[in-house]
């Protein structure tokens, strides 16, 4: 029996989801999860359930970009812990990274509307490549996660306009994506070490470097 208060969370992951994570074609899935038992806990799925909570208390402040990102580690840890595959429908999986146009498209995609928050799905048919593949392919060629990317990029947005223009911190969140000015202010300070005013207060003293101060992290 459960007694509330109690906090719980469904989700839908689709059978073409889990066969580009098996790395099969969708007819060759073969998926079977174990059956309810009370007590039974996956540690892999309560670990990745919980990156999603801030997506439930903070809606806004996680991108959609790790959102996908983490549904698609969801996915690949249901069949690879419950899955038997036959190995004769194995598909190839590419480990280089993207073409140099799609490389190209995807930033050109990303810092034309950092404002925007666009699905991985979106990227990936946008390079012509599963959702799958153009993850893998992605940190290949940037060396990062998409959604950590775009985080570090809009920080590095948002610490050129604090140093070069006159514009108000809370416009600044919303030209580079962030909900408002307390979400850009925690990622910023966690990214640069200091708040936003003091980064545009030092920076215009010291006349410091924007890129250079940005660790890739």
């Amino acid at each position: 029996m459960i007694h509330p208060p109690y906090d719980s969370m469904n989700l839908r992951v689709s059978l073409e989801l889990l066969a580009e994570a098996a790395n099969l074609d969708v007819e060759a899935l073969v998926f079977e999860p174990p059956s309810f038992a009370p007590g039974r806990v996956d540690p892999t799925m309560l670990g990745l359930a919980r990156a999603l909570v801030p997506a439930f208390s903070r809606p806004g402040e996680l991108s959609g970009l790790f959102v996908d990102r983490v549904l698609l580690a969801i996915a690949t840890h249901l069949v690879q812990a419950y899955s038997g595959p036959d190995p004769a429908h194995t598909l190839a999986r590419p480990k280089a990274g993207l073409a140099p146009w799609q490389q190209r498209r995807v930033a050109h995609m990303l810092l034309d509307q950092l404002d925007v928050d666009v699905s991985l799905a979106q990227l990936a048919a946008d390079c012509g490549l599963s959702t799958g593949h153009f993850a893998r392919a992605f940190r290949v060629s940037f060396g990062l996660p998409p959604h950590r990317w775009l985080l570090r990029e809009r920080v590095r947005r948002a610490a050129q306009l604090l140093t070069t223009t006159d514009q108000p911190v809370d416009e600044i969140a919303l030209a580079c994506g962030f909900v408002d000015q307390s979400h850009l202010s925690r990622v910023f300070r966690k990214m640069m070490d200091m708040p936003p005013a003091s980064w545009r207060r030092s920076r215009r003293t010291d006349g410091g470097s924007v890129l250079g101060a940005l660790s890739p992290g």
